[in-house]
């Protein structure tokens, strides 16, 4: 498998992880707080977001769709809050939390209909 397919699957399989996350902690914020889950998504997704860095086959139209979705929906509830987060519980009452939340379920159950991909 080429070094690019590699690097590609293992992105999408960190996002899949990630939107895991975001869903899990739609009531009680991680243990790691907020900012870093937020960074986390950073981590794993394109600013500005580009659909030409989510190639094909590793990602279907719809899947670029859906992480557009997700990554507009964190935008907000970053846009909604401080810089640095201090009040977890605070901002997970923020409607942005909850859009985004629904943003990952969404994503996540598209992305699942073909799951994690292989790494190696």
């Amino acid at each position: 498998m080429e070094y690019e397919t590699v690097v590609s699957r293992r992105i999408r399989n960190r996002i899949i992880e990630c939107l895991d996350w975001i869903i899990e902690c739609e009531f009680a914020p991680p243990d790691i707080g907020l900012n870093e889950l937020v960074n986390i998504w950073d981590d794993w997704t394109q600013k500005p977001f580009d659909e030409r860095g989510y190639p094909p086959p590793t990602y279907t139209p719809s899947e670029i769709d859906q992480i557009m979705s997700v990554d507009s929906a964190m935008t907000a509830f970053c846009d909604a809050t401080p810089d640095s987060i201090v009040d977890d519980h605070q901002a997970q009452r923020l409607p942005e939390w909850h859009r985004l939340v629904d943003a990952a379920r969404s994503a996540y159950g598209m992305m699942m209909l073909r799951g994690k991909l292989p790494e190696d």
